[in-house]
């Protein structure tokens, strides 16, 4: 079995949550398809319409430039909320951790880093 560090570990968790990124960024985009299967959407009928103005204003690289933004900020948030930058660490912490313990702290500005 190979041995991997915190930091390894680390740029492992960037990558999924980059990834992930890209995918819902995707799939926002090929949810205007009308024949797109919106699995996930709790609203279809709301993204239908929706995607008939975006499609007709012709906005789709906007629209993906906004969604990437939005779910960049959201991942942000989530780990400055992990690493204490948010209220909730006036209760206490959450902390992520592997098999040698704590990822550490900064994983907000580790993202961001890693995204360029």
């Amino acid at each position: 079995m190979e041995s991997y560090t915190v930091n390894d570990l680390r740029d492992a968790v960037s990558d999924d949550f980059a990834t992930a990124i890209d995918v819902w960024t995707r799939e926002g985009i090929e949810s205007l398809s009308p024949s797109h299967d919106l699995w996930w959407a709790d609203n279809e009928q709301g993204f239908r319409q929706f995607a008939e103005v975006v499609t007709t204003s012709q906005n789709v690289d906007q629209l993906k430039a906004l969604i990437r933004h939005l779910l960049k900020g959201c991942v942000h948030s989530v780990l400055a909320t992990i690493d204490g930058a948010s209220r909730s660490a006036e209760i206490g912490r959450v902390h992520l951790v592997g098999p040698d313990g704590s990822l550490g702290e900064g994983l907000h500005e580790l993202f961001a880093d890693h995204l360029g």
